[in-house]
């Protein structure tokens, strides 16, 4: 998995799985003699730096999400789109889908499409999907922009940071799921052998 950090509000989110190239730097290679046996320390090079990026996603992966059975934190948010700050009776007794995205994210973007599918099928079955960004008001034309662009309807708030650090979120996208009772079940980062669908589905099937 290839990680770039992002400069952003919270300081330390990356957005997964996306190499970001700063489109100003001049990337043009120079041609120069290559020394004997320079390819093959190259070659080497780069395979060592993909098996520490493997075992370290692997490892990262196999670690237990640390909120996973405890509340799900207060809600807060700069501002909100699509809908007014949900209050504690719109979310008491609700199946919860936190989105938090980056309008800047690569897999946002292309993770957007099965999000929206998904809201269509479980959102009439009784689960509430809220966005959170911790891109603040500076930011708020391209995050609507990225709302309209990937047909996100749902309730978004921005400027989330204090929740999303609660949440320990270190990279977009991810997705939490909330129960009935409030309690975090599910986090896409580690999944636990479920996908966002089926552990959807439980959920609902328990709230019943």
């Amino acid at each position: 998995m290839v990680v770039a950090v992002k400069p952003a509000a919270l300081g330390y989110l990356k957005c997964d799985s996306y190499f970001s190239i700063n489109p100003k730097k001049d990337l043009s290679m120079t041609t120069q003699p290559v020394k004997k046996g320079g390819n093959s320390s190259f070659i080497l090079l780069l395979m060592t730096g993909a098996i520490l990026i493997t075992a370290a996603t692997l490892f990262h992966l196999s670690q237990k999400d640390k909120n996973l059975g405890k509340p799900f934190p207060p809600l807060k948010a700069e501002g909100w789109i699509n809908g007014n700050a949900p209050t504690t009776n719109d979310l008491k007794g609700k199946v919860l889908v936190i989105d938090a995205f980056a309008h800047w994210c690569g897999p946002c973007r292309q993770a957007a499409p099965e999000m929206v599918v998904l809201h269509k099928k479980y959102a009439p079955q009784g689960a509430l999907f809220i966005g959170l960004t911790n891109e603040g008001a500076e930011a708020l034309p391209s995050t609507k922009a990225f709302l309209e662009d990937t047909k996100i309807r749902w309730l978004t708030g921005y400027g989330a940071r204090e929740t999303l650090i609660a949440l320990d979120c270190k990279g977009f996208p991810q997705v939490w799921v909330v129960n009935q009772n409030g309690i975090i079940v599910w986090n896409s980062h580690r999944p636990q052998g479920d996908t966002l669908d089926t552990i959807l589905e439980k959920t609902l099937n328990a709230a019943k």
